[in-house]
């Protein structure tokens, strides 16, 4: 159970810094 969230949330975390670091990418490039 702990194992499968886990990786549930390491999926998240994995998407939403991929978004994360493309706008901080693009808001420090202006």
């Amino acid at each position: 159970m702990a194992k499968k969230m886990s990786s549930l949330v390491r999926k998240i975390l994995s998407e939403v810094g991929r978004n994360e670091m493309l706008s901080w990418g693009y808001r420090i490039e202006k």
